[in-house]
Formats: C-alpha cells, structure tokens, sequence
C-alpha cells in the first residue's frame, strides 16, 4: 500500500464494555477482537513495528509527534505474505525495542476506525483513527472527526495519551530487562560455536548484566530488587557480585530463564554497560567436554578456581559463554547454608 495519513489520538479506557456498546448503538462495524503481537524495531528515523494479528498482519512505518490529543502519523504500510521471513530478517538485522502484546476489538465508521485495547503490563485503552487512504481528505477535515468521536464518546482530555504503547512499556523496567536479554541471546544463538556445541540442548543457569560504573551498579541493583529476589550480594574478586531470581522467568525459545547476575565493575575497569554472557550447565567433566569438541577454542584459566570454577568461550567482544557443573542457585544454597 502506498502512504497513509491518519489524525489519531489514544486515551485511557475505565469501562470498555460501555464504549463497545457506545459503538455498536452508532452502528459501527465491528470486526473482531484481534490478538495482535507488536514488535518495535529499532531506526533511526519514525517507528518501525511488525504487528502479528489474525485480522491484522502488517509491517508498519511511521512518524509521529508525542502530543497529548490529536495527532498526525504519516504511514507506510506492507502485508506480507503469509510465508513471508520478514520477522526473522528484521530480528536479525535490528534491534527489537518493544514487544507490545495485546487484544484489540476492531471496529469502524466510514472511514474512522475505533480500537478498544487491552495491553498486556498496561490495562485498557481506546484509539480512534480518522483515516485518508485516497487523498480525499485533509488533515483537518480528519482532525475534525476524531475531535467529533472525543466528544459523542465522552472521553476526558485528562484521560488521553501523548505516547505510544512501545514508550510506555520501554518506561518498565521488567520489560527494558527482557527486551535486552531477548536481543542479546539472539545475538549469542547466532555463533557457530553455540550451534557446534548443541546449546540449545544444555539448561541455560543465568545471563550475566555488566555495569559501567559504581552509580549504575546500585541503581540497577535497586530496580532488580522491585522485579525479582536478591539471592546473594557477594564480595568476589575485589568486586560486590549480585544475584537476582525473577519473580517471573525470561523465555528464550526452550529456555526459561530464572536468575540474572548483576557484578560491579571491578576497581579501576572499565565495562560496557548490558549483557555479557550466558551460562549452561554440563554433566561431563571439563577435560571430557573439551576433548568432545576439539575445533573450539576454550578458556581454561578458571577450570580450577575453588568457588564454582567455569570453562568459557569467547565468541566476540563482550559475548562469551560459560560452562559448569552446578547452577548458580544450588551454588548459592551451598554457600549460604
């Protein structure tokens, strides 16, 4: 499809049984209630978003302002097909910003389209959507209509949005941490190395969070407090190590990820901020794995070390892997007991 111009505005929904029935009395076209999956990619220009629904299935560019109210968004809009590899393409070219889940009712009157949303981590929310898809309208005769529906619907302009979803998701904390760690473990399955040693196959223990200096160490240990358990704050190697279980695991294709180590920068290093590593646990013993694959290049430096000691493999700068025998809890248990 060529460009879109939409005058649109989203505001917060207290009852969305009453709106719906608003709607069906204005004799609206209803749809359907879509489960629609939106993934924000990151550019550098206006939004990027792949959406994943039954009724809808489209990949969306656009720009728009965050104002409160009314607001234009210019589009350009795609179907693919059915069997298309977008998404994987995109997921392996971009970083993927947001994940919006929700479930959307769909409805329409003329040319203005109605959305009654339930966001997964948001609540409720309704968007209406004066469209010109022929360039028979202007922006104003479209700025007109959605001021009309505010009115006829009864929606408060203390209740409208000035921004996106994705942005109000990206001010969560829980979902910035699995976001990041998604885009991450992408990146890590991608090695060959991962592929040669069959980690999809071993019990992923933990991903490890790097910080860049002491202020983002206590403030990140702060914000992990409010979405998981600190297990442990240890003092190791010269640096405060802290361990966190989610109070909801992160999932990567078969793995579920309970526990995220979060260490302080050690004295005098400096580190890139994010994630670092990923951890699996193996049966053999170190000697036996090494000999098991003996086209990769393994750290062996820590396979003696008394606390947990780990075979590592580094795949590229600031991405490695780690291999032990115990998990990281059961580690914890024993110390802490």
């Amino acid at each position: 499809m060529g460009n879109i111009i939409n005058v649109e505005f989203k505001a917060k929904c207290y009852n969305p049984e009453h709106l719906f029935n608003q709607l069906i009395e204005l004799k609206a076209d209803y749809k359907g209630e879509d489960h629609q999956i939106d993934t924000y990619f990151e550019t550098t220009t206006g939004r990027l978003k792949l959406r994943e629904g039954s009724i809808e299935k489209n990949l969306i560019y656009y720009n728009r302002e965050n104002l409160k109210g009314s607001k234009t968004s210019k589009i350009i809009l795609d179907r693919p097909s059915p069997d298309s590899n977008i998404k994987k393409i995109l997921e392996l070219t971009n970083e993927v910003k947001a994940i919006v889940d929700k479930k959307r009712k769909i409805l329409f009157i003329d040319n203005v389209k109605f959305h009654i949303d339930n966001v997964k981590g948001l609540g409720s929310f309704m968007e209406v959507e004066a469209i010109d898809a022929d360039g028979k309208r202007t922006e104003s005769e479209l700025k007109d209509q959605c001021d009309y529906y505010q009115k006829l619907l009864g929606i408060n302009d203390d209740d409208m949005q000035s921004i996106s979803y994705s942005d109000m998701l990206m001010q969560d904390f829980r979902h910035r941490v699995e976001v990041g760690a998604t885009n991450f473990l992408r990146k890590l399955f991608q090695f060959k190395t991962v592929e040669i040693l069959n980690l999809d196959d071993l019990f992923m223990d933990h991903i490890c969070f790097r910080t860049g200096s002491e202020e983002e160490y206590q403030d990140i240990k702060t914000q992990f407090q409010k979405i998981g358990k600190l297990l442990v704050a240890s003092e190791i190697g010269g640096r405060e190590i802290s361990t966190f279980k989610l109070n909801t695991p992160i999932i990567f294709g078969k793995h579920e990820i309970e526990l995220i180590e979060v260490p302080a920068p050690k004295p005098g290093k400096n580190y890139v901020s994010g994630y670092e590593h990923a951890e699996f646990v193996i049966k053999e013993s170190f000697q036996d794995y090494i000999d098991n694959y003996s086209e990769i290049d393994f750290d062996t430096s820590s396979c003696n070390k008394t606390h947990n000691p780990e075979l590592r493999v580094k795949l590229a700068k600031n991405i490695s892997i780690k291999l032990h025998h115990q998990s990281l809890e059961d580690v914890i248990k024993e110390e802490l007991s």
